[in-house]
């Protein structure tokens, strides 16, 4: 068949009322099965993304908890004043045996080790970390913070940067009127809402 045949031949098809009809049909029944297809593998990838994120959700959760339990023997301690070639160890015990009246006294045997967190900086305090020898000598630093209130120095857990963060928002909603109140306990976020239900909280949403 020549090409000016074939020219012939189309356009006849095409001026054809059925012919004209068959083509359009025949190209919609194509778009439409494309068009299905297309929405099917897009399914399927939106699924492979939401199995993923979940997956990542949950290996983010995972490895925070292993983080907050190597940190469960750690407090950190802001308001205790800096100076040059200080004594942190003899400072932080002061804090924990004079103004926190601990007994039996608190010794360096119960503590690894304390340092403060960061780069110095001029008129600014920075924060101690003490890591005890065990849990136990860990909590009993703990359930006595109490006795520092009215003071400039605060006690608290060291929370990973994920609970830290999660504390620091709850604190925010309860200035809001939001919560009644919130706190740390073993690491663990938890709040009180205007109904006095104390939950859990693990995520910001």
């Amino acid at each position: 068949m020549t090409t000016r045949k074939f020219s012939v031949d189309m356009k006849a098809f095409l001026t054809d009322p059925d012919g004209a009809t068959l083509l359009r049909d025949t190209i919609r029944g194509h778009l439409c099965s494309m068009i299905e297809s297309l929405k099917t593998d897009l399914k399927r990838r939106d699924d492979r993304i939401d199995h993923l994120e979940t997956r990542l959700e949950e290996l983010e959760e995972r490895n925070d908890t292993l983080e907050q339990y190597t940190r469960r023997n750690s407090v950190r301690i802001n308001g205790i004043s800096e100076s040059a070639a200080e004594d942190c160890e003899n400072k932080v015990l002061s804090t924990f045996n004079e103004k926190m009246s601990l007994s039996p006294l608190m010794t360096m045997v119960s503590i690894d080790r304390m340092h403060r967190i960061g780069k110095p900086v001029p008129g600014k305090h920075r924060s101690i970390i003490v890591k005890f020898a065990t849990y136990h000598q860990c909590k009993r630093v703990l359930s006595k913070r109490s006795s520092l209130r009215g003071s400039d120095i605060f006690i608290n857990e060291d929370l990973t940067k994920h609970r830290n963060n999660l504390l620091y928002i709850a604190r925010q909603f309860k200035k809001k009127g939001g919560i009644t109140d919130c706190w740390s306990y073993d690491g663990r976020i938890l709040i009180k809402d205007n109904k006095n239900l104390i939950r859990e909280i693990k995520k910001t949403h």
